[in-house]
């Protein structure tokens, strides 16, 4: 495999690697402050709501 290929292959692992950290932590963000901006009588089901929908939409995107 030449160089260039070979530093673009690590350069994307790289990349995707720092986006996923980078989805993991804001979801954190999310699960965590979402619900406290939302009324208070609403509050835990947002953040039910919401881990729900973000498990939703792991399965679809993020499985191999």
């Amino acid at each position: 495999m030449p160089v260039k290929r070979m530093n673009a292959v690590a350069l994307t692992a790289i990349v995707q690697t720092a986006a996923d950290i980078v989805y993991e932590v804001g979801e954190g963000i999310a699960i965590w402050t979402i619900p406290y901006v939302t009324p208070y009588r609403r509050r835990w089901r947002a953040r039910r709501n919401l881990t729900n929908s973000l498990r939703d939409t792991d399965i679809l995107y993020r499985t191999g």
